[in-house]
């Protein structure tokens, strides 16, 4: 396994980590756990960029080689 595919998976566990963050904190009743849950889902949505950047950039150098 290369180091884009290990920053890769990196990025994927951190994908599931925000979203599930994010869930629990918008279940809540307090209103500053809803705001980590703003924070939460902005920081997922940044992360599955990276991802299909990451996964695009795979994809590029696995058919040129």
């Amino acid at each position: 396994m290369g180091i884009l595919e290990f920053l890769l998976l990196l990025t994927l566990l951190a994908v599931v980590v925000f979203l599930v963050t994010g869930i629990v904190a918008m279940a809540s009743e307090d209103e500053k756990m809803h705001e980590k849950s703003n924070m939460m889902m902005r920081l997922r949505v940044i992360s599955q960029g990276l991802a299909i950047a990451m996964i695009a950039l795979l994809v590029y150098l696995t058919r040129s080689s």
